[in-house]
């Protein structure tokens, strides 16, 4: 039987003697501005990728007046100044392209069946999502929270300027249509101007303006200030250009090695539906559930490697799933094609036979998770391990805000931002197929199903303190670890936290 059983700490992970924790430190905790290496990675790693382009146009107008306009179309240099300029173009072009298309509420194809449907939304009442969502935040500010720390919470949401630099400083400066401005995208997903043609959802915003003023102990103004909300699907994409050397690496090579890799360790690539994932059947008969992980943003599945070595030399019969996300893996592409999330948990349900598998997902894969959690039919998912998962507390400002509205901080902030979180194709999934309220997972759906969660204390992206507190307060049969001196991710460099993340499988894999 599965123990319940938490343990947020069990002592510090210590870092392996050869890693030099001060370099760490300067590298995941310390701002950029604070060390050298720091300005190394902002100006020079950073700073040559985005020199390439202006260096290439500038020479691409000088080389011309030396050789008194005879261009020499032989050149590789020539050559690769004019794919890079035609590179530029088309992605100015296709970022207003897909800048100009429609929010998720109108490009997800939801479920037929009305009950599934509201499972996926989360959202068939506002004002009753609202009462819970101000219910998990008293759980997680806790009971001497004052009105302050509440009306801080809901402040994270905003900003003083478009450059979304830092959030206001005082509730004061919030007033009612900024509110609703913000409510109307949190609650509806749709602007005020076409909130304003639906008298219901009228009604519930006057409702909704009243609970959280009872909430922050503070009545709101009428008006509207300079502050500036942060929407998701709503604001325009906030990419920056990235070279075509960028793609030939994240797309080309890491696709090659990943193929190579997968290959070489008995994986399988195989496709069903429209998604794509690659399977390792084992070398015999193994009557444990099979093994379904799923990868976070970044650059794919060949991230993990570490994780699939343990898996295969301690469960050498047993099947694993390995499912990209492609439209997070920093993949060039001349077309948008995501999968809603009724198409992903169908597919997966269908890949797996109906038969139920523990399931682990990184960052950006828990939110599939609870896709198949709610949309799948019940006990497919079988055990659950969760590592720096996004898809709790997802009310909270954290994800958004310093993964795609805020400047970065951290050498590790910077070199996330500007590969990562710019990119236009990551940028454009976050911006337009990414909804908060179809996202989040609720605690009380884990009910029934043995859970580790793995969290990281240095995550800028999830609040790891705050989503252990949740747990702890609102899940049954979930154990919590955080991770000492660790930032997002960082597990998959880490042997140490590689083995940590192991046990706390273990732990949930019993019974599978």
């Amino acid at each position: 039987m599965y123990l319940r059983r938490r343990q947020s700490l069990r002592g510090p992970l210590r870092l392996p003697e050869t890693v030099n924790s001060e370099i760490l430190k300067s590298f995941i905790i310390l701002p950029w501005s604070a060390s050298l290496l720091g300005y190394f990675v902002k100006f020079v790693m950073i700073g040559s990728i985005k020199s390439i382009l202006p260096l290439t146009s500038l020479l691409f107008l000088y080389l011309p007046i030396q050789t008194n306009y005879k261009i020499d179309f032989n050149s590789i240099f020539t050559c690769y100044y004019i794919v890079e300029l035609s590179f530029y173009m088309f992605y100015i072009y296709h970022k207003n392209l897909l800048s100009q298309s429609k929010p998720t509420s109108d490009l997800y194809v939801y479920p037929p069946d009305r009950d599934r449907q509201l499972k996926l939304t989360n959202n068939n009442d506002p004002i009753k999502f609202l009462k819970n969502m101000l219910k998990h935040m008293d759980g997680v500010l806790g009971s001497n929270a004052s009105s302050k720390d509440k009306q801080k919470a809901l402040l994270d949401w905003f900003s003083t300027s478009t450059t979304h630099i830092s959030a206001p400083k005082e509730w004061k400066e919030i007033r009612r249509d900024n509110l609703i401005e913000w409510l109307s995208w949190a609650f509806w997903s749709k602007p005020v101007s076409e909130i304003n043609k639906l008298k219901s959802a009228t009604k519930d915003l006057e409702e909704m303006i009243k609970l959280i003023e009872i909430w922050t102990g503070e009545k709101i103004e009428e008006g509207r200030t300079e502050a500036v909300s942060m929407r998701l699907s709503i604001d325009e994409i906030r990419s920056e250009y990235h070279p075509i050397i960028h793609y030939l690496v994240t797309h080309v090579g890491c696709c090659t090695v990943g193929y190579i890799t997968l290959t070489l360790r008995g994986f399988e690539r195989k496709k069903i539906g429209r998604m794509t994932y690659w399977v390792r059947r084992g070398s015999g008969n193994n009557e444990k559930c099979p093994i379904v992980f799923i990868s976070g943003i970044g650059i794919g599945l060949v991230s993990y490697l570490k994780l699939y070595d343990r898996w295969i030399k301690e469960y050498p019969n047993r099947k694993i799933y390995l499912v990209d996300l492609p439209e997070y893996s920093l993949r060039f592409t001349t077309s948008v094609d995501i999968l809603s999330p009724m198409e992903r948990a169908e597919s997966m349900t269908a890949m797996l036979g109906g038969r139920g598998a523990h399931f682990v997902g990184h960052s950006l894969g828990s939110v599939v998770i609870s896709w198949v959690m709610r949309l799948a039919p019940e006990g497919v998912v079988k055990a659950a391990t969760f590592i720096d998962p996004v898809c709790f507390l997802l009310f909270h400002s954290s994800v958004a805000a310093n993964f795609v509205y805020r400047p970065p901080s951290t050498p590790l902030d910077c070199l996330v931002s500007y590969f990562v979180a710019k990119e236009l194709y990551v940028n454009n999934a976050l911006h337009r197929y990414f909804r908060w309220e179809t996202n989040i997972l609720d605690p009380l759906m884990l009910k029934g199903i043995n859970t580790s969660v793995v969290l990281s204390d240095h995550d800028h992206f999830v609040p790891a303190q705050a989503v252990e507190r949740h747990l702890n307060l609102e899940a049954e049969r979930v154990r919590t670890r955080i991770l000492r001196e660790h930032s997002h991710a960082q597990f998959c460099v880490m042997e140490g936290s590689c083995d940590v993340v192991l046990e706390e499988f273990r732990e949930a894999d019993v019974g599978c």
